[in-house]
């Protein structure tokens, strides 16, 4: 008997890209920070733009979601993945909530009262509170290690210099929060055990986190109505 073959689809995905990369060295550093001004940069004028029609939670689980998404099927009609087990379902699970959960939710949330630039350059603190969160795991730091964050903060220290674009207090502490978030969920995700399948691991994460934080945000809008529910009801019967 023979063995049913899968559907094709009615398009095929290319097996190598239209343009060649650089091959020097320089060519590639240039390449490489070409491609993160490009995509880094835009992501927070995206997620601000985006927020005039959706809330904070609501965005950044719908964008994870969809990211999600679009690689579990690429990575299903593309190769056949070894399917992870449970207890790295539920790691994926932990790390893809503090990584796509909490730190892209109050990224959301403070970009609304911080500009994009501001915000993407704080967001670069993150290598100091991953170095904190590795020292305080009993790993040592090198010297070199703690030099290299320290000239870090000398940079974004620079680049935020003379910035007059409007920002809040409390904006600016939920991109912090973020960064915190998201070192944290990046150790946690050296030291828990992940699909062993790369792409398949960054997906769940992606996916479990993103599914989490909408839940959120649903449970968020169903706690704020009842509430509101209760104010109207409130001011009808002081108004009486």
């Amino acid at each position: 008997m023979s063995a049913v073959l899968p559907p094709r689809l009615p398009f095929s995905f290319p097996d190598r890209f239209p343009f060649r990369a650089p091959r020097s060295f320089k060519g590639q550093v240039a390449f490489a920070l070409a491609v993160v001004y490009l995509v880094w940069g835009s992501t927070y004028l995206g997620i601000h733009l985006a927020l005039e029609s959706f809330p904070p939670l609501m965005l950044g689980g719908l964008r994870n979601l969809f990211a999600a998404g679009i690689g579990l099927f690429v990575i299903a009609v593309h190769r056949k993945a070894r399917w992870p087990s449970a207890p790295e379902v539920r790691n994926a699970a932990i790390v893809g909530t503090l990584l796509e959960g909490f730190s892209s939710g109050m990224m959301a949330w403070g970009i609304r009262t911080v500009g994009t630039g501001t915000a993407a350059v704080m967001v670069a603190t993150v290598p100091l509170f991953a170095t904190i969160f590795t020292a305080l795991s009993g790993r040592g730091v090198a010297r070199g290690e703690w030099f290299s964050v320290a000239l870090g903060l000398v940079g974004i220290v620079l680049l935020n210099h003379g910035d007059s674009s409007p920002s809040s207090i409390f904006g600016t502490l939920a991109i912090l929060c973020a960064a915190i978030f998201w070192a944290a969920g990046a150790h946690l995700a050296s030291r828990l055990s992940q699909p062993s399948d790369l792409p398949m691991s960054r997906f769940l994460q992606i996916g479990l986190g993103g599914l989490i934080v909408r839940q959120s945000s649903r449970w968020r809008r169903a706690s704020g109505s009842r509430m509101s529910v209760w104010a109207r009801a409130r001011r009808f019967c002081i108004s009486s």
